[in-house]
């Protein structure tokens, strides 16, 4: 899994990284998404939340303040989780 920086602030990157939706929030990309979908994003999201428990604050802390932070903290919300 590689680490990109999208360009634009209301732009979302898609499954294939190079891939982008220029203009499209975060809200309209998961109403767009199959219910399918939305329900694995929840489960996986939900798993990976639990995992935070497990890594050292500094790890927590780390992430908190990177840009993923934001998206992460986004899909929850779009997500009702």
């Amino acid at each position: 899994m590689r680490d990109e920086v999208l360009d634009e602030p209301g732009e979302i990157a898609l499954a294939d990284a190079s891939e982008k939706v220029p203009g499209k929030d975060l809200e309209e990309v998961v109403e767009g998404m199959p219910e399918r979908m939305r329900d694995d994003m929840r489960k996986v999201l939900g798993y990976l939340d639990n995992l935070f428990d497990e890594l050292p604050d500094e790890k927590v802390k780390e992430f908190a303040s990177s840009e993923y932070y934001d998206i992460y903290s986004r899909l929850f919300k779009e997500l009702g989780i």
